[in-house]
């Protein structure tokens, strides 16, 4: 059986040849080099490299930072210039908005911890006392749902820099993790000493010391090396400045290099007061399972806990839906997936509000563009813009299907709105007006209804008021369980709670310049003057009736005398007459009620209407399409991808990512030669049982490829190109994990995948 033969040695005889002319051609004259430090250089081609001095490297970062600060500062005057003269795009300004909310309130909420740190770094060491073996040590628990672990301790080093200490060594896993022990203790020490980084690897370079200007080679940047500077720098009886070291991610080091570093540190904790920072994912017990007893013993663990990541979500979520500068808001099943991604995936903020800026260029992009302008301002810039639209930009609005339902629903008007622009100006205008109005009220609603369940038994909106936002957006919240379960729990309250409960309402109520909510606030104001009369009276009724200790008094009988003259004679059971008394007292116990119950059912009846008449849906008003978006195939697609799928899909049909149209076919059975070349390597691949013959697969391949005749694609006439590209698909598609060698046959591959996508 013939087998596919090897590129690699065309390969080689061709890297031989270019070699070889390589080095017949005649040389390019050497430049003049001004480096007197001599490197040796190997390259296929003959030249000449320069290497810079630690100087001269120094001179070109600077200038080549300032010329990437002033293309920087080139690039942002226009969109600077554009901003201050108010004529920014909505998703610029959307966008804006949204990310100076999130930096905000991200430093606000490490506000306490990174003050709490900072104090703990002070008094480490005080100074009248001696260094002791025992190394101060602070275990951040920094959570798998920080919303930016980088950003948060860039902060806290700039933080014990400009105000604690200038001498810090931030270490990362990902920059320090895979050196070995040494090159770890030298990025230390040069980070202590307020070395400059080198980007030369090799041990003779020298590297200056900032403050001092003293020369060492790096070779020398040893903990000894350390402990005299510092003696130097600060002798006996002068203020003691700590020496901290942050480690990151504590857990992402090797244990073994962890504790070789932890053990040449202990060395020297009565020579330097080092401070250690640990940066921890999960518990502070990690420290003790990575560090064993005879290095835990020298270090005084202090623990130190951030706020949670859904703290900052909640409040952003709520900041995106109430400011008004932003133009998209965010529909029920579109919220839903971005809050899954959350709470399912890596519980990062930085990621949720990526993916409002994903669903805000969607929304502004597939938009008309005369409905662009309409999303978000005030009701002057909307009357300006539609004044200066055309008939047929008007018409783009008239498209929108919530328009169109709202036309055909009012058939006196529909001729008029479909043909007068200035009175369909005004009507937009108006229905604009109402989405805004209305959803006010609806953010007010559940605000409402958030503070009124947030601290109920099993809290059945969440803890966070995106959780209320999801379940509201996707259908009236009053028809969920969650409500239901809200008032099940309300009727179990007693007065102090119910009263509570209602001055919480009215605050929330306050601020309001609605007419409607003015007039639920003033309702809520007449309950709680009753709730209060109430709790001021005890046990009497506001209203002068008697309560259930009165009627109590009335009914029960004083002596055993009552009992024996009140008690009926005991007749012969008869199953009618027994039923008969048994709903008889049935309906006495239900009316018979304590005055409590009659205000506790007018304080129920008042949040259920409150809640009913603004908890209608937003996205069911006309117009809703310009300022919500709510296309969740569109975030399904792009944001939460399945891998398996996608690839899938891409080599089984490559127009449906690429949209080319000499990519589209009428059936799925169809191999064009247009397509490339890897996807038809795999739609091959797919026709073919468990064992793939090689020599045939090139076979087929090449007929379709290349060849036009598959007479003429023997082995002989099989050009070496089309060979190597076909050695390389079937490379791709082992790599991606549709096929493997097979042991059974050495021509053979054996196939892994089966089924479409």
């Amino acid at each position: 059986m013939p087998r596919v033969t090897s590129s690699g040695s065309s390969r080689g005889k061709r890297a031989k040849r270019l070699f070889s002319e390589a080095e017949d051609e005649p040389s390019p004259p050497p430049k003049e080099v001004h480096d007197t430090t001599p490197v040796a250089s190997s390259s296929i081609s003959k030249g000449v490299f320069a290497f810079p001095g630690p100087q001269r490297r120094q001179r070109l970062q600077a200038a080549t930072s300032g010329q990437k600060q002033r293309k920087r500062a080139r690039k942002a005057t226009p969109s600077a210039q554009s901003q201050s003269s108010g004529s920014a795009s909505p998703f610029e300004r959307s966008w804006t908005t949204a990310w100076t909310r999130f930096q905000t309130w991200q430093s606000d909420m490490f506000a306490d911890v990174l003050a709490a740190l900072r104090a703990f770094i002070q008094d480490a060491h005080p100074l009248g006392q001696p260094l002791s073996s025992t190394m101060p040590t602070a275990a951040f628990l920094t959570g798998v749902n920080l919303p930016d672990h980088g950003a948060l301790f860039g902060l806290l080093a700039r933080e014990i820099r400009t105000r604690v200490t200038p001498h810090v060594a931030s270490l990362s896993a990902q920059k320090h993790g895979g050196v070995n022990l040494k090159a770890l203790v030298q990025s230390t020490v040069a980070k202590l000493m307020l070395i400059e980084a080198c980007e030369r690897d090799d041990e003779e370079s020298e590297m200056e010391v900032g403050s001092s200007g003293l020369a060492l080679k790096k070779q020398n940047l040893m903990m000894p090396t350390l402990r005299t500077w510092y003696a130097n720098q600060y002798p006996v009886g002068e203020s003691r400045v700590p020496l901290v070291i942050i480690l990151e991610d504590f857990e992402a080091f090797s244990p073994t290099m962890l504790q070789d570093f932890m053990i040449s540190l202990c060395e020297y904790a009565t020579a330097l007061p080092l401070v250690f920072v640990f940066g921890i994912a999960t518990t502070v017990s990690m420290i003790h399972q990575r560090l064993p007893y005879h290095i835990s013993r020298h270090l005084a663990i202090e623990k130190f806990s951030g706020q949670k990541s859904t703290q900052l979500l909640g409040k952003l979520v709520e900041a995106l839906y109430s400011d008004p500068q932003v133009g998209c808001k965010l529909g029920g099943k579109t919220l839903d997936r971005l809050l899954e991604m959350f709470i399912m995936n890596d519980f990062s903020v930085k990621r949720f509000l990526l993916g409002f800026k994903y669903c805000m260029f969607e929304h502004f992009s597939r938009l008309p563009p005369p409905v662009i302008a309409l999303c978000g301002g005030d009701e002057q810039g909307r009357k300006d813009h539609l004044n200066n639209l055309k008939s047929e930009d008007l018409d783009q609005i008239r498209y929108l299907a919530s328009f169109r339902r709202y036309v055909e629903s009012d058939p006196q008007n529909r001729a008029r709105l479909l043909t007068n622009d200035g009175l369909f100006r005004e009507e937009v205008i108006m229905l604009l007006g109402e989405i805004d109005g209305h959803f006010k009220r609806f953010q007010l609603c559940l605000r409402a209804l958030f503070w009124l369940a947030r601290d109920l038994h099993g809290r059945p909106f969440g803890s966070q008021i995106y959780s209320l936002y999801r379940c509201a957006f996707l259908k009236p919240v009053c028809q969920t369980h969650e409500y239901r379960d809200v008032f099940d729990i309300l009727k179990l309250l007693n007065p102090s709670e119910l009263m509570k409960k209602m001055e919480a309402h009215g605050e929330c109520l306050i601020d309001s310049n609605d007419e409607s909510i003015e007039k639920s606030s003033v309702e809520c104001q007449r309950i709680i003057s009753k709730l209060s009369a109430f709790l001021k009276h005890g046990v009497q009724n506001p209203e002068g009736s008697p309560t259930i200790h009165d009627k109590q008094k009335v009914t029960e009988p004083n002596d055993e005398k009552d009992i024996v003259v009140k008690s009926p004679k005991i007749k012969k059971l008869d199953r009618f007459e027994l039923q008969k008394n048994l709903l008889k007292q049935t309906q006495e116990k239900r009316q018979r009620t304590v005055p409590f119950d009659d205000l506790r059912r007018e304080v129920l009846d008042y949040f259920h209407n409150f809640f009913r008449a603004f908890s209608n849906l937003p996205t069911s008003l006309p117009l809703h399409e310009i300022l919500f978006f709510d296309k969740v195939s569109l975030v399904h697609r792009h944001l939460m991808p399945a891998p398996r799928a996608v690839i899938q899909s891409a080599l089984d049909d490559p127009g449906f990512y690429l949209e080319h149209p000499d990519l589209l076919v009428n059936t799925k059975a169809e191999i064009p030669n247009s397509y490339p070349d890897l996807n038809i390597i795999y739609k091959l691949h797919s026709e073919c049982g468990r064992l793939i013959n090689l020599f045939d697969w090139l076979q087929s391949w090449v007929s379709i490829a290349d060849c036009d005749d598959e007479e003429n694609c023997s082995d002989e006439t099989i050009d070496p190109l089309q060979q190597a590209k076909f050695t390389q698909g079937v490379s791709s598609l082992q790599f991606l994990g549709f096929i493997k060698p097979s042991k059974r046959k050495t021509d053979h591959v054996a196939r892994l995948t089966w089924g479409g996508c």
